[in-house]
């Protein structure tokens, strides 16, 4: 076993409830629970969302947390070789000195993952005990759909000098996966962890995570991007992500009149195009996004150095660009000029102009990338148990595949790079079969 793959991420105890909708709407009352959301809170709102729920009504624990879910069902893909598993997965978070803590510590064992766990005993201002995070799961139990409200606990006090522990093995792993949730307490961890990575040619795997983390949490969202080799989220996330890159005077605003298809594809090659960090090794500097879609499909832009001009067709003739200036992007002094890539239809110089030169389906950019779309895995209705974990599920699709055939991110071949989405859907509608983001 050569490999390894490092993740990052907040240890949560998953506390499942599967819910009549009469008490869905009882908790949604409180402005934090929203079905098909995700919020953070403190221990005392926590507490005061399950006190709303009947006492009769249990849960089921499962340990958790995004990169969780994705390192766990990872292991287990990769455990089903007929040979030795192809890479190591290892996984740091922190846990309170707690019983919560050792139950997550030898759940994530069990589950065939490399704990590197940090236990954080008190508060680093106040003093007081921390404890393990958990994070309340609030399934509809008619059409599935789930509220998450998760309380940090210990593993908002993840810092970069916890870092120090595990420089070595992440040094020498062969991905860093990072979640967008790790950006929100644990932003100096996560920093530091990226800039490692980067110094020692680690591809980045980026995890958006939830709308709430890039809206929230923009400007770390924005630098990460500058690190990342691989974004992956849904179109709620991602669209999100343009809109705050618009915002943030990164990307031009869209117009009114933009359809949901247009600003998928404006959304995803903005992405691809965004400048890197000057710390990034210039054979990196390739950056491919995935948009899942629910039901319905998964869009994405591969931008690889394994693809050539020629592998793609040219559209579009002599159009007028209404946006060809030079953009600039400044973060925490990291500055650079950025052009949005150049249509070889157009020749402009902004790829938010490309919409002009587009075929259904299909277009190009001057860092030779592509953007297509999948449809996703149906699921019947009757089969569907919980959504929750979907997302992370597909993220181990997607690493199982570039990670058996001995892929280097950036540097993806298409045709492995559409295995890799096509196992990920799969991978994504075995799990919203069961309850809780598991296999089986």
């Amino acid at each position: 076993m050569s490999k390894q793959i490092f993740f990052f991420g907040n240890p949560l105890l998953d506390h499942s409830y599967r819910l009549p909708l009469s008490v869905l709407e009882t908790i949604e009352k409180n402005p934090n629970v929203k079905i098909g959301g995700a919020s953070i809170v403190s221990g005392k709102e926590f507490q005061s969302i399950i006190s709303m729920l009947p006492k009769d009504i249990t849960s089921r624990c499962i340990p958790g947390g995004s990169s969780l879910n994705t390192a766990r069902i990872l292991a287990s893909l990769l455990s089903q070789s007929k040979e030795e598993p192809v890479a190591k997965v290892i996984y740091s978070g922190a846990i309170g000195a707690d019983t919560n803590g050792k139950a997550i510590d030898k759940l994530i064992q069990e589950h065939g993952v490399s704990p590197r766990l940090i236990t954080i005993r008190e508060h680093p201002t106040t003093k007081e005990p921390t404890h393990t995070g958990c994070c309340g799961v609030f399934v509809n139990e008619n059409d599935h759909e789930r509220a998450l409200v998760a309380m940090l606990g210990a593993s908002a006090h993840y810092a970069g000098i916890h870092i120090d522990s595990i420089v070595s093995e992440l040094s020498s792993s062969s991905v860093l996966f990072m979640p967008g949730f790790f950006f929100t307490d644990a932003w100096d961890a996560a920093l530091r962890a990226m800039e490692i990575a980067t110094k020692n040619k680690i591809p980045i795997v980026l995890n958006l995570a939830s709308p709430f983390v890039v809206r929230c949490f923009t400007s770390r969202v924005i630098k990460a991007l500058t690190y990342a080799q691989l974004v992956i989220g849904n179109d709620a996330e991602i669209l999100a992500l343009r809109e705050c890159l618009a915002d943030h005077k990164v990307v031009p605003p869209l117009s009114a009149d933009t359809t949901f298809d247009q600003k998928c594809r404006l959304a995803v090659t903005g992405i691809v195009s965004l400048p890197f960090s000057s710390k990034v090794h210039s054979h990196m500097q390739s950056r491919s996004v995935i948009m899942t879609c629910g039901a319905d499909s998964i869009r994405y832009c591969l931008s690889s150095p394994s693809i050539s001009p020629s592998d793609v067709s040219s559209v579009g003739k002599d159009v007028d660009c209404p946006c060809s200036e030079d953009l600039t992007s400044e973060e925490d002094g990291d500055s650079a000029t950025l052009t949005l890539g150049v249509c070889r239809g157009c020749k402009m110089e902004c790829s938010e102009c490309c919409e002009k030169c587009w075929k259904e389906g299909e277009g190009v950019l001057a860092k030779s990338a592509i953007f297509g779309a999948i449809p996703a895995e149906k699921v019947a209705s009757s089969d569907l148990v919980d959504t929750n974990g979907a997302g992370d599920a597909f993220c181990s699709g997607v690493l199982r595949v570039l990670l058996e055939n001995d892929i280097s991110i950036p540097d993806i071949p298409e045709e492995i790079f559409i295995k890799a989405l096509e196992e990920a859907r799969h991978v994504a509608a075995i799990v919203v079969q069961h309850e809780g983001a598991v296999l089986e």
